[in-house]
């Protein structure tokens, strides 16, 4: 299953006016690509920007009151059509490297040279996950949407289409990307990591470093324009 991280406006994004790289791709060599969007085939999906728009500022409206318990945070941020949008693919593979490099740090473990077979089952990354308040690194890595809201936070919360998801901020994102790159590369040249050849190596460390280079770089345009990223599969 493809997994994309999304940066732009809720309303552009369910209402499926967006591209995926690979989709883009598939369109300017005269290929076609079908993509499910949210609602998948369901055929009374609304994707009327004009209708959809009105209920996801009810839902700004419903996170900045959920938000005013943890202390407030400004959770408004433009909506319709306008603002640009951004994405790149990560894949499965590279987020749960990042989480699982991220868990031996916050145990303070040196990291496995070489990638496990099932990341989700080793015992750090099934440490950090149980217990959410106290690795906080690995769980904020492990949202679907954050938000760019002005507070740190994580929490459980019903998504515009209602199902339970973990949401987070930009800010808390960029916080434990930058954590993770001091204990472990201290470097400002993270971009040249979304060149690197993933798909056949043993090591865990090149996977975990495009992860972080593509949230990274997500996360960035989703700071610079006050906008939200999700995590598309």
């Amino acid at each position: 299953m493809a997994v994309d991280l999304y940066v732009g406006t809720l309303t552009r994004y369910y209402a499926g006016q967006w591209e995926n790289v690979a989709q883009k791709m598939a369109r300017e060599q005269g290929l076609r690509y079908q993509v499910i969007r949210p609602g998948g085939d369901n055929a009374d999906a609304v994707s009327d920007p004009a209708k959809i728009e009105p209920a996801i500022a009810q839902w700004q409206r419903n996170v900045a009151q959920a938000l005013q318990q943890s202390g407030g945070g400004d959770a408004a941020w433009q909506e319709g059509l306008g603002p640009p949008y951004f994405t790149d693919r990560i894949g499965w593979d590279p987020l749960f490297a990042l989480m699982l490099w991220a868990s031996y740090l916050q145990l303070e473990r040196q990291p496995p040279r070489n990638l496990p077979k099932d990341m989700t089952a080793d015992p750090a990354f099934a440490e950090c996950m149980g217990n959410p308040n106290q690795y906080q690194l690995t769980t904020i890595l492990s949202a679907q949407f954050w938000l760019p809201v002005d507070l740190m936070f994580f929490t459980k919360f019903p998504s515009p289409r209602g199902d339970q998801v973990d949401v987070s901020s930009v800010d808390a994102l960029l916080y434990a990307l930058g954590n993770i790159n001091e204990r472990s590369w201290r470097t400002h040249d993270w971009r040249a990591w979304l060149a690197d050849d993933i798909a056949d190596t043993a090591l865990l460390e090149t996977p975990a470093r495009y992860g972080f280079a593509v949230l990274a770089s997500m996360a960035a345009h989703a700071k610079q324009h006050h906008l939200p990223i999700v995590l598309s599969f």
